[in-house]
């Protein structure tokens, strides 16, 4: 995830820094913190807690870019008139969509693992 994210921050040969550069920067954030709690804050009396938000968070992350992607693949969007719209729609709808559902299962089960 680390490489990956590291790797997307350069693909500004192909496009101006965008939104997509902020998301992966959002993301390399996350892991750093959820990578970094086991490493140096185990002393702290919350870092599983902390390891916990912020790796499942990054892992929400992951799996609303991936239906992002599937959704601007659909066929046909590149041909609608108004695509960009069409793209931007589906891209924001498909990452809020995954990012509620991820909020109520993270917040369900951290209620059973931590009180």
């Amino acid at each position: 995830m680390l490489l990956t994210n590291l790797t997307a921050l350069f693909t500004q040969s192909l496009y101006q820094f965008g939104p997509f550069h902020w998301m992966a920067l959002a993301s390399l954030l996350t892991v750093c913190a959820g990578v970094s709690a086991p490493l140096f804050f185990r002393h702290k009396p919350n870092w599983l807690m902390l390891h916990y938000e912020v790796m499942l968070w990054s892992y929400v992350g992951l799996i609303a870019a991936m239906f992002a992607e599937i959704a601007v693949r659909i066929p046909a969007i590149g041909q609608v008139v108004g695509g960009s719209q069409v793209f931007w729609g589906l891209v924001i709808s498909a990452s809020a969509l995954t990012f509620v559902i991820g909020g109520v299962l993270i917040g369900r089960h951290k209620k059973r693992f931590f009180g």
